[in-house]
């Protein structure tokens, strides 16, 4: 009789393990499926507004729902009277955004890009436009208001072609699709 009740002791707990192991293995297909969700393609057109206006693309790979790498951008910035005169144009080669938890469709976002930028101007002195080449560095902050539209904060600093780095600051609304 002891060995019956030993018995049954046995494959009470054996059966509570299999049981506690297989509902482990099912919830971490369950977590791993929701944390992999598949990669896709971003296109985001860009329009920067200040005392200037600027219109931008950039091609992003969207690892998952928190992490994307913006592969290229292209920009170009301007004055509103005289896109002749004074202008922008910006290469963006290697970048990186961020996003906050998603509620309802709003999610926050934080972004980095490097690359080349040519700030070009006319020379009032000899009537010339003249180009200044540089690193250009753009930092963005932002809300998602929904799954196609983004309002934001956009910081362009351009280094090396100054005595010191030129910064401007920029209003951005881009489309996403």
């Amino acid at each position: 009789m002891k060995k019956i009740l030993l018995l049954a002791i046995i494959a009470l707990f054996t059966s509570t393990a299999m049981q506690a192991q297989i509902g482990e293995s099912k919830s971490k297909k369950i977590v791993s499926k929701a944390v992999k969700a598949p990669a896709k393609f971003t296109n985001e057109l860009g329009l920067y507004i200040q005392d200037g206006w600027g219109i931008g693309y950039q091609l992003r790979r969207e690892f998952n729902q928190y992490v994307g790498w913006n592969i290229i951008g292209v920009s170009y910035m301007s004055a509103f009277e005289s896109p002749a005169d004074v202008g922008q144009f910006n290469f963006k080669l290697l970048g990186a955004r961020g996003y906050t938890p998603a509620w309802k469709s709003i999610r926050g976002y934080v972004d980095l890009n490097m690359g080349y930028s040519v700030y070009y101007f006319r020379n009032y002195w000899s009537d010339e436009v003249e180009g200044v080449h540089n690193f250009g560095l753009d930092f963005g902050l932002g809300v998602q208001v929904h799954k196609n539209v983004a309002v934001g904060y956009n910081l362009n600093v351009l280094a090396g072609g100054f005595d010191e780095a030129a910064k401007s600051h920029w209003f951005k609304v881009s489309f996403l699709f």
